[in-house]
């Protein structure tokens, strides 16, 4: 099983910001299920790309959604060139809550999980 998808967001009344601190595909180790079946036995299929696509590729390192214009929050404006001032300053804030609440995502702290020997009471 893979490590689960990590990012940290930012939410406001006009926009959603995701910053992916991981970008390993959202659900390919799903269990099995008659819903991953049928997805990945249409992952072919022109009508279906979108959707195997938006489940199955690995998640963008940034997202940013208009929550006004895009409340499904379907259309990622990350790599549109005109958000570049609106992408460095949410990137700004997301690193300082980080720093400021010591998160241990800037820290190798769920890398090297301490060892249990289970042979030992």
């Amino acid at each position: 099983m893979g490590n689960p998808y990590d990012a940290a967001d930012l939410t406001s009344s006009d926009e959603l910001y995701v910053m992916g601190l991981s970008t390993m595909p959202a659900y390919r180790d799903l269990d099995g299920s008659l819903t991953k079946a049928w997805m990945m036995s249409q992952r072919g299929s022109p009508r279906n790309k979108e959707l195997f696509s938006l489940t199955m590729d690995p998640r963008p390192s940034e997202e940013l959604y208009d929550l006004k214009n895009d409340p499904d929050q379907l259309v990622n404006l990350a790599a549109d060139s005109q958000q570049d001032a609106i992408l460095n300053a949410l990137r700004g804030r997301v690193g300082k809550v980080m720093n400021d609440t010591n998160d241990p995502r800037l820290t190798d702290a769920f890398d090297k999980l301490p060892w249990v020997d289970s042979t030992k009471p």
